[in-house]
C-alpha cells in the first residue's frame, strides 16, 4: 500500500500493481510508469507517496542524480505543488518541481497565477506512429527505408527471436553485446553504469507477462535487441535498446522489426521516451518523426 503524504516508502516490486492501477488512468508518461521507476533507479532510493489522491515520487535526476520531487494526477494541483514546494525546501533539494505532467498542468487552468511554469522540453516523451514504422513509407522516412533495406541485402542470413528474458543465457548475450557497445563507443563504465543497472534490473521484471524482448542474430550471434512492453490503451514502451554498430542500419532495422510485432499486439503508439537534452540522443529521435509529444513541465515559485 502506498502510504499517504508526507509519509513515503521506498519503491520495492510489490508496488508494481498499485502504481500501475493509478496511472492506467492517464497518457503512459514514462517517468511514471511501473517500469521506468523501477529499472533507472540506480541507487534504490525511489521513493513513492499518495497527496491529494496525486502519486507522488520522490527520484534521482537521470543526468546530475540528484533527487527532485514530481507528481502525477488532476487533483487539488495547487495544493499538491504547495506542499511539494514547500519540502523540497525543507530537504535542501533545488526549489523546483520537475518532469510534471501536462494532464496534471492544465487539471488547474490558474496554476500560471500562482507559480513559474516552464515545457521541460528535454524531457517530453517522443511519441511515435507504430503503423508509419512498419510502412517506412513517404520522403520523411526515406533515408530509414535505406537503411533497413541495405540490412537486409548486406546480412540476409539474419535471425529475428522473441527473446524470452527469464532464460540465464539470453541476459548473457544481452550483457555481451551491451559491453561491445560500450566499447565501440567509447565509453567509460562511469558513463553507462546506470544503463548496465538498468538492464540487471530489468531481468528482475522478466517475468512479468507485458515486458517482452526481440533479438536479431547473425551467424548465431545477437547483434541487436529491443525491450518492450504493453501499455494501457493503444501504447507499448520501449525500455532498453543495443546494437553492434559495425552492422550498418542495425538500429533502423530494430524499430522496423519491433514495430511489426507491436501492430500485431494491437499496439498504435510507442513512447519512445526523452532525450534528456543530449544533441545526439535528441536529433537521432526527432528523425523517427514522432507524430507527438507527452509534454512536461518544470515548477517553481513566482519570483
Amino acid at each position: 500500500m502506498i502510504p499517504t503524504f508526507p509519509n513515503f516508502k521506498k519503491l520495492e516490486l510489490n508496488d508494481r500493481n498499485a502504481i500501475e492501477d493509478f496511472t492506467k488512468q492517464f497518457p503512459p508518461y514514462n517517468d511514471f510508469e511501473f517500469i521506468d521507476l523501477w529499472i533507472y533507479n540506480p541507487r534504490t532510493d525511489t521513493a513513492i507517496s499518495i497527496l491529494d489522491n496525486n502519486l507522488v515520487v520522490n527520484r534521482q535526476d537521470y543526468i546530475t542524480d540528484e533527487s527532485f520531487y514530481t507528481f502525477l494526477g488532476t487533483n487539488n494541483a495547487k495544493n499538491t505543488i504547495t506542499k511539494l514546494l514547500l519540502k523540497s525546501k525543507e530537504e535542501n533539494l533545488a526549489p523546483q518541481l520537475k518532469h510534471i505532467p501536462e494532464i496534471s498542468i492544465i487539471s488547474s487552468p490558474n496554476l500560471q497565477d500562482f507559480f513559474s511554469i516552464t515545457e521541460d522540453q528535454d524531457n517530453f516523451d517522443y511519441i511515435l506512429s507504430v503503423n508509419e514504422l512498419v510502412s517506412l513509407m513517404g520522403s520523411k522516412y526515406h533515408n530509414k527505408r535505406n537503411l533497413v533495406k541495405l540490412f537486409k541485402k548486406l546480412y540476409s542470413d539474419y535471425v529475428i527471436k522473441r527473446l524470452d528474458l527469464t532464460q540465464d543465457e539470453i541476459k548473457q548475450e544481452i550483457k555481451k553485446l551491451f559491453y561491445l557497445w560500450e566499447k565501440q563507443k567509447g565509453r567509460k563504465r562511469s558513463e553507462t553504469e546506470i544503463e548496465l543497472i538498468a538492464v540487471e534490473k530489468l531481468f528482475d521484471l522478466a517475468g512479468l507477462r507485458n515486458i517482452s524482448g526481440l533479438g536479431v542474430y547473425h551467424k548465431n550471434k545477437l547483434i541487436g535487441f529491443t525491450t518492450y512492453h504493453l501499455l494501457p490503451g493503444n501504447y507499448a514502451g520501449m525500455s532498453l535498446q543495443k546494437g553492434d554498430n559495425t552492422y550498418q542500419g542495425i538500429y533502423p532495422f530494430l524499430n522496423h522489426e519491433t514495430a511489426k510485432i507491436l501492430k500485431e499486439l494491437g499496439c498504435a503508439y510507442l513512447n519512445y521516451e526523452q532525450d534528456l537534452g543530449i544533441s545526439g540522443l535528441k536529433k537521432a529521435k526527432k528523425l523517427w518523426r514522432p507524430v507527438f509529444y507527452l509534454k512536461k513541465y518544470i515548477i517553481k515559485e513566482r519570483a
